[in-house]
């Protein structure tokens, strides 16, 4: 709308008025994408022009009016400066609204990969979905009985497991607080018991050892000593002898 009443306007003016068109364009040549050369290009067709070529406007204008992604704030720019001119040369506003086409093109490739892209998405295999959708469905909608016989039974395979779980822990701890003196007594008892077999141990050892070096024929007078007395029994007495020999 604010473009059309530009435009009214711009037709209905015939004069140039030069401190507007300057004002123009320093405006656009503040734009960050402005190519000079071509600018310089378009100042040069505006001074060779004095009549307004109308049909040229109204293509460009049909042109503008079909870009989606017009570089909005620069072109805002443009037409307000313009709105607030009284005496508008429409050629120069020609070759402005040429150059902004020209600011305002849109890389083709990408879009349109971004238009398959969305168009893909939007033809989803409905089945799929449907499939999904009841899937999760079937989630949503749990057996509220069952789930609390399971938490039921969970709750009772703890509490049954919790008492020789219990009983475990009261032995670990008995274990854990024993008195360290009576352990000491206990250990010294033990030692004490190792050093008692280890002396009788020698002892015996000692015996055996003289019992070897025996002198035989004092052995032999021994022996019929001990065979002469009347309560000896000779027998388990020879074993014995017979055995250390």
């Amino acid at each position: 709308d604010a473009l059309n009443d530009v435009l009214a306007l711009v037709e209905s003016l015939t004069l140039v008025d030069v401190d507007a068109l300057n004002d123009v364009l320093a405006l656009v040549e503040s734009l960050t994408l402005v190519d000079v050369d071509a600018l310089n290009d378009v100042l040069a067709l505006v001074e060779s022009l004095t009549l307004v070529d109308v049909d040229a406007l109204s293509d460009v204008l049909v042109l503008v009016e079909s870009l989606t992604l017009v570089d909005v704030d620069p072109l805002n720019d443009v037409l307000a400066l313009v709105e607030s001119l009284t005496l508008v040369d429409v050629d120069p506003l020609n070759d402005v609204l040429v150059l902004v086409e020209s600011l305002s093109l849109v890389d083709v490739d990408p879009l349109n990969d971004v238009l398959i892209l969305v168009e893909s998405l939007m033809l989803v295999d409905v089945d799929t979905l449907s499939d999904v959708l009841v899937l999760v469905e079937s989630l949503t909608l749990v057996d509220v009985d069952a789930l609390n016989d399971v938490l039921a039974l969970a709750e009772s395979e703890r509490l049954v497991l919790s008492d020789p779980l219990n009983d475990v822990l009261a032995l670990v701890e008995s274990l854990t607080l024993v008195d360290a003196e009576s352990l000491n007594d206990v250990l010294a008892l033990a030692e004490s018991e190792r050093l008692v077999l280890v002396d009788s141990l020698n002892d015996v050892l000692v015996l055996v050892e003289s019992l070897t070096l025996v002198d035989v024929d004092a052995l032999n007078d021994v022996l019929a000593l001990v065979e002469s007395l009347t309560l000896v029994d000779v027998d388990p007495l020879n074993d014995v002898l017979a055995l250390v020999e």
